[in-house]
């Protein structure tokens, strides 16, 4: 019968790569600039000069502090950061309809993306290096 830790050392993997799976498909991606443009009635200038530049400047000024922040808290903050953080994005996106939402959408988007290091990380701060090969 096996233990609660080899159901863990089967289970865990498993999930991650749902995860990852789950989270890198994006079919409305290459959609946003319509949608925004189209939809939102946002013209060209306001969304390359005042809407998409937050998320920019957003992955500039997050990189450093969520860094440290993943070293010093380990990797499930820093993954929850990144779950909350699509959420928030896609709130903005989809139901909100002026510029400062989209701006604070698309910097919440920023950090989130940033955050990805703690789920690239996570699988080998998991597991022992004997574990995975």
């Amino acid at each position: 019968m096996a233990t609660k830790k080899d159901q863990w050392t089967i289970f865990l993997p498993a999930l991650v790569i749902v995860y990852y799976f789950v989270k890198e498909i994006k079919v409305g991606e290459p959609f946003v600039y319509k949608y925004q443009k189209e939809f939102q009635n946002f013209t060209d200038a306001t969304l390359n000069g005042e809407i998409y530049p937050y998320f920019a400047y957003a992955c500039l000024i997050a990189t450093i502090p969520l860094c440290l922040f993943t070293d010093i808290f380990l990797y499930k903050p820093t993954m929850y950061l990144e779950v909350f953080g699509q959420m928030g994005y896609r709130v903005a996106l989809l139901f909100m309809n002026n510029i400062l939402s989209q701006q604070i959408g698309h910097a919440i988007w920023g950090v989130s993306m940033v955050s990805e290091i703690g789920r690239y990380g996570y699988i080998y701060g998991k597991f022992k290096k004997d574990e995975y090969q």
